[in-house]
């Protein structure tokens, strides 16, 4: 390539990736205004979850009718850059918000990342279309919408680029579409900053990694453990539950009516509606609900916490209803951690951190992607012991990947194929 083709394609990728995250950080920026409204709204009438039935029947019959092309979601993004055959159909963006606003109205238990994952990578093929790219660079251009609605969705870039390439799984592509990412990402996110989004902060004290010893490193290494346990326990929940609805089940557009009737059932049988929908702290959340802000609060948590947010995770999503899989991944490893934080004398604020990005990495088999994450969620760079927890949290998100057979994605594959 001479100069004038390098400089043409420079200022070709720099219209496309400024394109690109004008509009996804727009349309995360609508989602998640839309989400908080719906939310709140949710919180101000219990009532509403008693119509989540109802809720799953209106979401599975527009599904059924006019999205049985992009029910797969974000398989269907992977699957479609990884080897493109049809692109990634325009409606996908609209479906998924509407799918998710009603799953949150509801109180299904579920995330925001996926739907934000879903707008990003449809509009971005979409653009791709317009632009006349080649294969290679359609694939590139996908890459960078799924790093734009991940890093707009949760306010970090970094990691929504690096997740892009890591979950892809492409030795050759990373190294072409590591820059448009990285820049897509991060305009995605500015753009989302601008139109007054703001996202949780997580407050974590490192002094107590600022000595290291033996027997914190054995409680870390324990912990560690555990966390890649709660992910495989994910992953295999959620397979084994959409794989029981569909054979359970013949008819698609009533299986998320009948998992909101088990989600209801469930939510009724705790006592406590802790774990609807995304369980992150909102203005409107009632004093004592558990969040993921109050696992770092240093407050004492249901030790079981997690499994039930698992458990109602699983049905929500696996029957049917839309939303993201990362928030409540987010919450499971948070939650577990304050609840190992008091057996293992370890401050809670430390391993819930921990425990948020290693329930992650074992998940999506994304361990970098979630130690970037540790780094961009918790700001760690400057504080006494700072180092220590991300070395800490790397090793946490490698065990998980080590002990973790399949991703989640990769199950969700074989479920739709069943």
């Amino acid at each position: 390539m001479n100069r004038s083709d390098a400089i043409a394609s420079i200022l070709k990728w720099s219209v496309i990736c400024l394109t690109t995250g004008l509009m996804v950080g727009s349309a995360v920026a609508f989602f998640l205004w839309a989400l908080e409204r719906v939310t709140e709204t949710h919180l101000q009438h219990s009532w509403l979850l008693y119509l989540l039935p109802l809720g799953g029947l209106v979401s599975g019959l527009v599904y059924f009718f006019l999205g049985q092309t992009v029910e797969a979601g974000n398989t269907l993004i992977i699957e479609q850059i990884r080897e493109p055959v049809d692109g990634i159909p325009w409606r996908m963006a609209p479906l998924v918000l509407i799918g998710t606003l009603i799953t949150h109205l509801f109180g299904g238990s579920a995330g925001r990342e996926g739907t934000a994952v879903q707008m990003g990578g449809s509009l971005a093929s979409t653009l791709g279309n317009l632009f006349r790219l080649t294969r290679d660079e359609t694939k590139i251009l996908s890459m960078c919408g799924l790093a734009a609605g991940f890093g707009a969705v949760f306010g970090t870039p970094m990691t929504g680029a690096v997740f892009a390439i890591e979950i892809i799984r492409d030795r050759r592509m990373c190294y072409l579409a590591l820059a448009p990412c990285l820049a897509t990402s991060w305009i995605g996110h500015t753009v989302s900053g601008a139109w007054g989004i703001h996202h949780s902060n997580y407050l974590i004290a490192f002094g107590g990694f600022a000595i290291f010893s033996g027997m914190l490193m054995a409680k870390i290494l324990f912990a560690s453990f555990c966390f890649a346990g709660a992910s495989i326990l994910y992953t295999s929940f959620m397979h084994g539950i959409r794989s029981l609805f569909n054979r359970m089940i013949a008819i698609p557009w009533l299986r998320p009516s009948l998992g909101g009737f088990a989600v209801v059932l469930l939510v009724v049988a705790l006592g406590e509606r802790d774990y609807c929908g995304l369980s992150v702290h909102s203005d409107s959340t009632p004093a004592g609900t558990v969040t993921i802000e109050s696992c770092f609060a240093g407050e004492e948590v249901n030790r079981f916490s997690w499994l039930w947010k698992i458990l109602l995770t699983s049905i929500t999503v696996g029957s049917g209803f839309k939303g993201g899989e990362v928030t409540p991944l987010f919450f499971v490893g948070a939650s577990l951690g304050n609840s190992l934080a008091l057996v293992l004398g370890v401050p809670a604020d430390i391993l819930a951190g921990i425990g948020l990005v290693a329930v992650f990495a074992g998940a999506t088999k994304a361990p970098i992607a979630s130690t970037i994450l540790a780094i961009e969620l918790f700001h760690p760079f400057g504080s006494p012991g700072g180092f220590g927890f991300i070395t800490c949290s790397a090793f946490a998100c490698f065990t998980s990947l080590a002990c973790g057979k399949a991703t989640y994605y990769d199950l969700k594959r074989q479920s739709s194929q069943a």
